[in-house]
């Protein structure tokens, strides 16, 4: 916070092209700025949304490449057929990757539940919940949930494939960005991120576990391994 705070006279009194140097200039409907703990909270709000939860989806892929050598190699010949200079344009062809980082966002979505507030009386499976009732919304159990998803808790990114798209039985089984208005604005751009670093990765290593590695979830603030994933990289050379 110190850090920020010491930023944010240079960026007041010279504009950068930086998001947080436009913060810095930017002002609301009553054209005033933003003060120094707005500016402050905004931009360690979006380091956790922006990018904790992109690393740790990160790493949760990572996590189950390593286990599934069959994906591995599909990913690799995807990342390989795509070619080494991977342009923007060319992004949306990656679909197998695309699977793979929606199966991971089912399994471990970046946030596992979502706070909301009851406005009016109405009953959920039974319940009275009266105005202004505090609840939360399961992601996580939705996106594991046996009535919609074929053998839940197992690893298969065919099931976001065209032929079986297991995430389009019910509209709110798959939301790992949340949903309707509240949908996060970040979701296309997680999708880049997560394959402009995970395609040329697969093209230079190959991915391992150490033998005998057991998994251990930190959930908070996303889901990662407690560790932090100790990865075995091999270099692949062509």
């Amino acid at each position: 916070m110190a850090y920020l705070r010491g930023l944010i006279p240079g960026r007041r009194a010279a504009p950068t092209a930086d998001l947080f140097g436009q913060l810095c200039q930017a002002v609301n409907e009553s054209g005033e700025r933003y003060t120094d703990d707005e500016l402050v909270n905004h931009v360690l709000f979006m380091w956790m949304a922006a990018h904790d939860t992109t690393t740790g989806s990160l790493v949760m892929m990572a996590y189950e490449l390593a286990r599934d050598v069959e994906w591995q190699e599909r990913l690799r010949a995807e990342a390989n057929t795509l070619g080494p200079n991977l342009p923007y344009e060319r992004l949306g062809e990656a679909r197998e990757t695309e699977q793979v980082v929606n199966e991971v966002l089912r399994l471990y979505p970046p946030v596992g539940s979502v706070p909301r507030v009851t406005n009016r009386e109405t009953r959920l499976g039974g319940v009275r919940l009266p105005p202004n009732t505090p609840i939360r919304a399961s992601i996580l159990l939705a996106q594991r949930h046996p009535a919609f998803w074929s053998d839940p808790a197992r690893f298969d990114p065919d099931r976001f494939s065209e032929a079986r798209a297991e995430h389009r039985r019910h509209r709110h089984s798959f939301r790992p960005f949340g949903g309707g208005a509240h949908t996060c604005m970040g979701v296309r751009f997680a999708m880049l991120q997560i394959k402009a670093v995970m395609l040329p990765l697969l093209r230079r290593f190959r991915l391992d576990l150490p033998p005998g590695y057991v998994l251990r979830i930190k959930p908070t603030p996303s889901f990662r391994p407690a560790d932090d994933l100790p990865l075995l990289l091999t270099p692949i050379h062509a």
